[in-house]
């Protein structure tokens, strides 16, 4: 089984990617594991197209049984298609907290970035 875990840049302040780490390293006794680390910290335009492209290219020419997107890099899942992608949705209980109007807000902002 080959798999790869995509962690968003490390410039980015705390990250999912604390928990992942210890998954992955026993990961690899089982599996061919592959990590990569997005190029772009930031969330322009640019900023996230040239991370679906770097995510793209690396995945082009390898096969992977399953990709595992580690936090919120959500947009670059509709660039995976054809994949077995897995996404881990973190860091929902404030959505829980809220009501109308500024749950909806905050569920935008938890899809979208």
């Amino acid at each position: 089984m080959k798999l790869l875990y995509i962690y968003r840049h490390p410039n980015l302040g705390y990250s999912i990617s604390k928990v992942f780490h210890p998954i992955e390293t026993e990961m690899r006794n089982y599996a061919d594991v592959d990590s990569i680390y997005l190029p772009v910290s930031n969330y322009s335009f640019k900023g996230l197209w040239e991370n679906i492209k770097y995510v793209q290219k690396h995945c082009k020419n390898k096969k992977y049984d399953i990709i595992h997107i580690t936090g919120t890099e959500h947009y670059l899942l509709p660039f995976l298609l054809g994949n077995k992608v897995v996404v881990t949705v973190h860091d929902l209980g404030r959505l829980l907290s809220l009501k109308g109007l500024r749950r909806w807000r905050y569920w935008l902002m938890q899809v979208a970035v």
